[in-house]
């Protein structure tokens, strides 16, 4: 289902930040980055899902199933997420916390492309009907210039709450 060619690089810290900047092209993507962590069993120390092929999304009701039913019809890798309100469907709870973002209870992703980066070896698994771009995307990623990288400080980001301490501190006493 998925063509694999594997590639050497020389150096794989500038190789993984290279494929981080390549990374910002796409409107769908997750990275899994071990940030160097090691453990005796990982299969890689970068892993790069971009392009989706096919997805699902849906609210919290049967997303267990519907996930199940998804990930039979794909057998193939997928990469997504579960949100908190998928409990509601497990359990007789019910929440209304606020959503600003409107993410869907449930949604997972098949790949067109994914990309494994373990010591100097970079591996692409690319579907079928995209594998032909490997070598092009292997290079373009290669000749990226890493002058305009940027890395973000966290005196960049300021951080407003919703509610202020005094009010936290109430609704916990609440709760208390």
């Amino acid at each position: 289902m998925r063509t694999l060619k594997t590639f050497s690089v020389e150096n794989p810290v500038e190789f993984k930040q290279k494929l981080f900047k390549w990374n910002e092209q796409f409107y769908t993507s997750v990275w899994l980055d071990s940030n160097n962590y090691k453990q005796n069993y990982s299969s890689f120390d970068v892993c790069l899902a971009v392009e989706e092929f096919t997805s699902i999304k849906t609210d919290y009701e049967n997303a267990f199933d519907k996930l199940k039913e998804y990930q039979s019809f794909t057998k193939d890798f997928i990469f997504g997420y579960i949100s908190y309100d998928v409990k509601n469907d497990t359990e007789k709870l019910q929440s209304n916390n606020f959503d600003g973002l409107y993410f869907d209870d449930l949604y997972f992703f098949q790949p067109q492309k994914l990309i494994f980066l373990k010591g100097n070896k970079v591996e692409f698994h690319y579907l079928k009907m995209v594998d032909d771009e490997i070598d092009t995307d292997f290079y373009k990623i290669q000749g990226l210039e890493l002058s305009n990288f940027q890395t973000f400080k966290l005196s960049n980001f300021k951080i407003k709450p919703r509610i202020s301490k005094q009010k936290y501190l109430e609704k916990i006493a609440k709760v208390l």
